[in-house]
């Protein structure tokens, strides 16, 4: 089923939210009439991307690397929950913009969504700096495929994969 490494899946995912957020990043930059209603829009496109790529990451990559890199994963974990917070804070806006924000909610809106993007841009960067370099450095292409299948897997609507099943890449000997 992959035909890609593991680390470089989480990488293409990267691209496309980094697209997304550079979009949002311009329409914050230089608010215009309907700025509500686009935000709205662009924040809902980056859930869309997010959603599958925090669960390959938190249900196969990370599971993968507990207990080589926990204190490199902690800070992962502490970033996504820290997104969640940022995000959880727009959804709320967003939730409102058919009703019409003030302009007090228009502004934390400009503030949240810097602010996320802010924070989406730093954790793509240190995974890629730390996690990823590290992924690429250990990992086998028998273990790359094999986590990559797995990460496919989820993407597909097959059911979540927990840290047990993941003995089965380990070491080379992946059967997936």
């Amino acid at each position: 089923m992959a035909s890609v490494a593991a680390s470089d899946l989480l990488r293409t995912d990267h691209r496309q939210i980094e697209m997304a957020l550079d979009r949002l990043l311009a329409t914050v930059k230089h608010p215009g009439e309907g700025i509500v209603l686009q935000v709205r829009d662009i924040f809902a496109e980056i859930q869309r991307l997010m959603g599958p790529h925090v669960r390959k990451e938190e249900n196969v990559f990370y599971p993968y690397f507990q207990a080589a890199f926990s204190e490199l994963l902690a800070e992962m974990d502490e970033q996504h929950e820290y997104i969640a917070e940022v995000t959880a804070g727009m959804g709320e806006l967003t939730g409102m913009a058919g009703k019409g924000l003030t302009e007090r909610q228009v502004l934390e809106l400009i503030r949240l969504s810097m602010e996320l993007f802010d924070a989406i841009q730093h954790h793509i960067v240190d995974e890629e700096d730390q996690l990823l370099r590290l992924a690429d450095q250990h990992l086998s292409v028998v273990e790359q495929d094999c986590l990559a299948t797995k990460m496919q897997r989820l993407e597909v609507g097959s059911r979540p994969i927990g840290t047990a099943g993941l003995g089965d890449c380990a070491k080379g000997g992946a059967t997936c």
